[in-house]
Parts: structure tokens; sequence; C-alpha cells
């Protein structure tokens, strides 16, 4: 769901095209009917007729939304997406969740809103019919819904943190991290607590199975089950090792999957036929997380958070089944002599034609969470969360310099990279620096959570999470306090001369190398509670710098940086995660979705303005016409734009209005997220609205 508006006079979706790959997008969750696979991605449906060797877009209206939860079988689908709402500036955050429901195989969707505000970072785990009801299960609560999805209750009668629902059909169950899990025999209408094994519930993973209970408790010391709802419990010893469960299921079999936690530093999928008596283990597991598993009888099939994985029905090995899927999520990109390179979960990739065709990186295992690349003359380097990598042949071999055993930068994650010469720099818990390219490294603790490094002619700059601004000039030896009104991570820039320095609030530039800052003017700023839009990226060419803004699109300024306007709010994936600019090609990396591009043309701007909130009521709307309010009545014309989940502008009106509300249509429209863009020559309301 796009939340801010598209500045320019036409829809600006047509400007970009995705490039086809490197597939293998988050998968979130699946789904089985007959011999029909569905996986639910960050960028829509994906359905399998083959056992997931292939995989084709499910054709529905909000394709590009991030799908958090599904429920399939003959005669219904149920898919749930996320969008946050940007409707209100109410101190609370607020969330929406969109129930869309088919009941003729995709042909049409109605569409529900199911809303959690009053809590702090709300999301929804999962969505399934039960009895007669539908239940979303969210972070704080598990909602009922007795008139398929158009209102919705609360089926628990506290407020509690829940990790996972499993079901059949006697019986939904809770489990917390807290004081034990909750089961229900009547749907939801009353709970009880389960008696916990000996040694309590804490660091647990419960499984239901058919007709019994069936609970792990992985605890590090023991595992236990129960078949009675906890009246007794069997000790099972450690068949897992010192391994929590991390993803449990039963399968429709009746054999149970389970996913532990990171045994010998790799995801490990385990398989019991006996009800948890003994356990087959797997191999070759995918070293990103697993979410979800699917089968059809012997051949499986495991979600991850970076792709779909099968067994093939060769053995006890999972590989990569990904053709299909939309494009993964990439972390950072780098163009380097005639490649191109992105780095993801699964690991480093390059392609040699501008991202036709893909190809792995080798060894690919040790590159898998590539966060950073950079170059230093012909040597290539990449960063991973727990180690420093480079290549002196163009990406064909790379080489660790550091071999401890997790790696330089553990236990704490590492996050960006600098190159000067011979010298390494890591931000991260602490800032790292090697003076032997990666062998020795030494960590400077006095800022910690730094972010944002870069090199302004042998000064180095970085953000300081609790602190500010700091700076060495003495090539990381030493730091200090430069600038301290600004709070958390984020990235700098340098361009014409101008140093830039984006956290989650705002953005500051420089052009005396740090003596003085002041804030851009233009970019969007959201600080509702605990949200914001940072600046993840920027680019400059001769005439303009590009920034990507989460949630706001791409910007630009025409003014070394002193002022911004939107230049592109339409691409399909409101979050970013990198940007780059070569041969007058923009390309922008979407946390879901993959890498966007667009041939630069020239486009008309207005003067800089800073979206403002648009009222919208009624919403949801179901029909007649809905009511925009806006502060600060104008006597000007307004230009009123609505445009679609995909971006395409459905509706436009000029009006003007000096009593600061109008009203436009909604009937013409068909169910689904929509937002609403009005501006005048100097300032801009932004809103959303659901169409039911």
């Amino acid at each position: 769901l796009f939340l801010f508006l598209s500045s320019s006079l036409q829809a600006q979706s047509s400007f970009w095209k995705q490039l086809p790959g490197p597939e293998g997008a988050s998968v979130t969750c699946t789904a089985q009917v007959g011999t029909d696979w569905f996986i639910g991605t960050g960028s829509g449906v994906f359905k399998s007729t083959d056992q997931g060797d292939h995989w084709a877009s499910l054709d529905w209206v909000p394709q590009t939304q991030s799908v958090v939860g599904m429920d399939m079988r003959p005669g219904e689908m149920l898919i749930a997406t996320s969008s946050p709402d940007f409707s209100s500036f109410d101190y609370q955050y607020e969330q929406i969740f969109l129930l869309y429901r088919s009941t003729d195989e995709g042909q049409n969707w109605s569409v529900d809103t199911i809303k959690i505000d009053q809590f702090s970072s709300p999301y929804l785990s999962q969505i399934f019919r039960h009895r007669d009801y539908i239940y979303a299960v969210t972070s704080n609560a598990m909602l009922r819904s007795a008139d398929n999805g158009h209102s919705w209750a609360n089926a628990t009668t506290n407020n509690i943190y829940i990790e996972t629902v499993q079901h059949n059909d006697s019986l939904v169950l809770i489990n917390t991290s807290f004081d034990g899990p909750y089961y229900s025999k009547d749907g939801g209408d009353s709970w009880q607590t389960l008696a916990p094994p000996p040694t309590g519930f804490f660091a647990n993973s419960t499984i239901l199975g058919k007709g019994y209970t069936f609970i792990v408790a992985a605890n590090y010391e023991n595992t236990y089950r129960s078949t009675n709802f906890g009246t007794s419990w069997q000790s099972l010893g450690t068949p897992f090792g010192n391994n929590e469960i991390a993803v449990g299921k039963v399968l429709a079999d009746g054999n149970i999957t389970a996913f532990v936690n990171y045994p010998n530093g790799d995801e490990m999928m385990y398989t019991s036929a006996n009800n948890g008596q003994s356990w087959k283990k797997y191999s070759g597991s995918p070293v990103s997380m697993a979410l979800d598993v699917i089968h059809s009888g012997s051949v499986y099939g495991v979600a991850t958070t970076n792709g779909f994985y099968k067994n093939y029905a060769t053995g006890n090995f999972l590989n990569p089944s990904n053709t299909g899927i939309g494009a993964s999520n990439i972390k950072t990109m780098r163009f380097y002599g005639d490649q191109f390179l992105v780095g993801n979960s699964d690991g480093l990739w390059r392609s040699f034609d501008s991202g036709a065709n893909w190809f792995s990186a080798f060894p690919q295992s040790q590159l898998a969470g590539t966060i950073d690349i950079e170059a230093s003359g012909d040597t290539l380097c990449a960063l991973t969360a727990n180690n420093f990598y480079y290549s002196t042949d163009a990406g064909d071999s790379w080489t660790a310099p550091n071999t401890d055993a997790f790696g330089p930068f553990f236990p704490f994650d590492a996050e960006q990279l600098m190159i000067d010469g011979g010298k390494v720099v890591v931000s991260g818990e602490d800032l790292n620096l090697s003076s032997d390219f990666g062998i020795s490294w030494s960590a400077f603790s006095d800022y910690p959570r730094s972010s944002g490094l870069i090199n302004v002619d042998g000064t180095y700059f970085a953000l300081a999470y609790w602190d500010g601004i700091i700076k060495s000039e003495d090539k990381g030896a030493s730091w200090h306090l430069n600038y301290s009104n600004i709070l958390g991570s984020g990235k700098m820039f340098y361009f014409k001369n101008t140093i830039f320095a984006a956290t989650d609030n705002k953005l500051l530039y420089s052009k005396d190398l740090g003596q003085t800052w002041a804030p851009a003017l233009g970019i969007p700023v959201y600080n509702q509670y605990n949200y914001s839009l940072p600046v993840h990226a920027m680019v400059a060419n001769d005439t303009a710098i590009f920034a990507a803004v989460d949630y706001a699109g791409v910007y630009q300024s025409k003014d070394e940086g002193l002022t911004w306007t939107p230049f592109s709010t339409a691409l399909p994936n409101p979050r970013f995660n990198d940007m780059l600019l070569k041969n007058n090609v923009l390309y922008v990396a979407c946390t879901e979705g993959g890498i966007w591009y667009h041939e630069l043309l020239p486009v008309a701007t207005h003067a800089p303005a800073q979206a403002q909130s648009l009222r919208i009521s009624p919403n949801p709307v179901r029909d007649g016409d809905v009511q925009l309010s806006w502060n600060e009545p104008s006597s000007e014309p307004m230009t009123i734009r609505v445009f679609d989940a995909l971006g395409r502008c459905v509706l436009t009106q000029t009006t003007q209005s000096n009593e600061g509300q109008l009203r436009i249509p909604v009937a013409g429209l068909k169910a689904g997220a929509y937002r609403v863009s009005a501006y005048s020559t100097d300032k801009i309301w932004a809103g959303t609205f659901i169409r039911i």
C-alpha cells in the first residue's frame, strides 16, 4: 500500500520495470488444495501445479501487497495482507490488515479490514477458518469473525503475546512464552491453561496433532510430549540436541516436521512418523530461516525468508525451487566492470547482462547474508553479518582473511563496509577497524551501534545511535562527536561537495565538512509513535540528487540537496534497501520484489512541499462518496488524485474548496486499498482508504 502522493501529472507506475531476478522472494506461508500448492510472499500469492518446480503469480487485485497469512480450501480462498495505516496522526500506532476472500477460484474478491490499534508494533501471523469462524492471530490477541470477515471480536479473555496457533476439528491452542499455553475446545468461547511439563514452558514450541495434543518443550535440557492436555508428560530426551524448535507442524498425513534453530550454524529439518518418539534428520537445509512447510507424499516443500526449497523425492536434501517466484529481497547492489552484483540472504549474485540473467557467486554458503559490496581498485569486497570477504579475480573466488569460527563481528551483526586503501572499517555494535585488509580487527566502543560510514577526502564520518554524528580525522584511530542533535541509525552520503546524514526521522546536510548542519526541506517525515520514514539510499547525476524514502517513493533535489520534490511515488513496493544510477538508468532495490529500474527522462516538478495528513471518512467505505478534509483551507485550485494498490491513477479531479473539505465518488472503484493525494501549488496532503 503506497502512503504518499504522486507529484507528477500522470500515473507513474509505467516508469518502472522489474528486473527478472534473482528469484526467491520471502515466502511467509503455504497452503495446499488437492495437488495445487500455494505460497504467500512479500509481493503476492504464487501457485504451483507441479509440487513446487514452477510457480505462477495468482491473478488477483492486490498482487503486489505483502501476504501475511492465507487459508486455501475447495470453494474458498482467504488471503490476508498487511499495510501500515497513516490515516491518523494519533499517538498510538495502527496497522491495517486486509482480508481478501474469494468463493469462485479467484475470479472475484471481497475485501474487509482487520484493524489493530493501541498496541506497539502489532503484526498478524496467521489467518485460518475453524468451525464457522475465521480467525486472525495477531501479536496481541486472537480475533474471530462470525460473518466471513466483515466484523471482528477478540476471542481471548486477555491480551497475550501469541507465538503460534495450531488447530484441528476440536481445538484451538494458543502458545505463549510467559505462563503456558491456553487451549479452547469451543472455538474460543472459553479457555483453559495447559498444565506445564516438569521444567516449565519457557522457550518451547507447540505442535498439535489429530485428535490429540502433542507438545514439544524444547528448553535446551529436555523435550516432553503430552497426549492428555498436560495431565501427564513423557520425556523424549534431547532429540534435537541443545536447540529449540523454530517451526513445528503436523502435516496432512499425520507426520510431524520440526525446524530447529541453527545446529552447527545451519537451519535443519526433522520429521517424525511416530508422534515424536523418534526423528529423522534432513541435511542440506536452507540457510534462510524456515517459516512453513508443505508436502505431497514424500515430497516436502519449505517456505523460507529467501525462497522456496524442496527435496525432489530423491532423499534428505532440500534444494532451491524458485522458478517463477517474484524476485528476492536485495540488500545491496553494485556495478563492477561488466558485472551487476547484488547480495541477499542466500548469498552474492552476478549478472553480466544488466540483470537479465543471474549466476551464484561461490562459495555461496559463506556469502549468505551479504549486506554490503564495495571495491578497492581491482579487489572486490563483500560484508556479511559476521565476516569480511574479498575477491581478486572479479568475483570468481572469495577469501575470508579472518578465519575465526564465527567471524570477527560475532555476536553482533555488522551493518556497513568502508574501504580506504588497505584499511577496512565496519560499522555495527562497535566501529571495527582493520589495517591489514581484514586479517585482524580492533574495535572502537565509545560510540555503540554505529552506522552510515563515509570517507570524505580522508576524514571519516559515521552515525552513532545514541550520540549523533561522529567524526574521525586520523583514519578511524579515534573518533569524536561532531553533531549531537540527531539520533538513530541510518546512512550517510557525499555528493556535490555536500555530506548528507539520514536517520529515522530527518535528513541533514553539511557543506563545510561537518562544521555546520542544516535540515533538508521537502523530504517527508512521519514520526508517529514508533514509526518513521528514513532515507535508505541516495545517488546523483549531473543535474540532480535522488533519494529513496521508505513508504514515500523516490525524491529528487536540483539544488544540491537543500530542497526536495517527489520524483516518483508509484513504485510497486514501498520500502527500499539500496539505489544505483548507471548510464542514465535508476535502479532501486526493494525490501520485497527485487530490483526495479527506470530510464531517466525529464519530469514535471513543483515547489517543494511536505505531505500532511488528509482525513478521510467514512473509512472503510462501501458506496457513495468519501469526504476529504484537511487543515489550512486554501483558495487556490486543488488537484485530487486517487491511486490503486498497483500505483495506477484511477480518478483525477480538479476543484476549489475554501472550507478545507470536499467529497469524491467511490462507486466506480473496485474493492481494495487506495491512496489519495491532494495538492495545491505549495502544499501536499495524503491519505488512504479502503473500498469494501
